[in-house]
């Protein structure tokens, strides 16, 4: 789902609106460009370039974006990994540290970061917190927190029972591919969320 919302497969059939514009979501670069971004849930095969920096995986979208007509401006690149770097406190010697060096709480900030410097209106996560410590997760939980009182939308995909209770306004729950149950904050409970996923029709 977050993978076709994000564009990468424009047969799918459906519609999407963004603040009333029905938008033709035929490729990744699109979807960036009307501010939707997507983190996946493998970040070291589908979220970075190992073998690149902190400053290079940090920027890689921002060029997509075509915002700047390709041109490379070594000095922002530095401004900008700075930031990010400090923002979400990720722990590298310097924006030049290869990626793959990284922790998997810090690599998972850097594709964060990557996505986040695009300016987006909606963030769309394939499990966000998969493979990394408890402190790292706090500290991207809170990120997103702030995002929303900021007015970015946040989809979370996920299948962590703490982290959907925890962290969702609003719960859709999946069953073959189909919408099983739509739970609120207030009215969602383990019990009712594992119902709505299991139950015979």
């Amino acid at each position: 789902l977050g993978q076709a919302l994000f564009g990468c497969y424009p047969k799918y059939t459906g519609e999407v609106r963004l603040d009333g514009e029905l938008l033709r979501l035929k490729s990744p670069e699109i979807c960036i460009r009307k501010g939707i971004v997507f983190l996946p849930s493998d970040r070291k095969q589908e979220g970075l370039v190992l073998m690149h920096s902190v400053k290079s995986n940090i920027m890689n979208l921002y060029y997509q974006t075509g915002k700047n007509s390709w041109i490379v401006h070594h000095k922002r690149e530095e401004s900008i990994s700075r930031k990010w770097m400090e923002q979400l406190r990720i722990k590298t010697p310097s924006g030049e540290t290869i990626a793959e060096s990284l922790s998997g709480g810090n690599q998972q900030k850097v594709v964060l970061a990557k996505c986040l410097e695009t300016d987006p209106k909606i963030i769309i996560l394939n499990d966000p917190t998969r493979g990394i410590d408890v402190g790292a997760k706090a500290e991207i939980y809170h990120f997103l927190n702030a995002l929303t009182e900021k007015g970015v939308s946040v989809i979370m995909i996920t299948s962590e029972m703490p982290e959907l209770l925890k962290t969702c306004d609003r719960i859709i729950v999946f069953r073959n591919g189909e919408i099983s149950g739509i739970l609120n904050s207030e009215e969602a409970t383990e019990e009712k969320i594992m119902f709505a996923a299991v139950a015979v029709d």
